[in-house]
């Protein structure tokens, strides 16, 4: 049963990740290396770019303009 619980967030993770990434500013082949790292890597691909994308998104609204 837990098996079960844990392929399902892994699911619910990667597609939260899909979204966000095809959702966002990351344009041309980032995207695509994004996208291949989310699905193939499963549970840490998709938290990495989460967190990156986080901390990313921090950073530009850091930026004066």
């Amino acid at each position: 049963m837990f098996f079960y619980v844990l392929v399902l967030a892994g699911v619910a993770l990667m597609c939260a990740a899909l979204v966000v990434l095809f959702r966002g500013d990351a344009a041309g082949l980032r995207r695509w290396v994004w996208a291949a790292v989310i699905v193939l890597v499963p549970i840490v691909g998709p938290a990495v770019f989460l967190l990156v994308n986080r901390s990313g998104r921090k950073a530009k609204e850091k930026i004066p303009r």
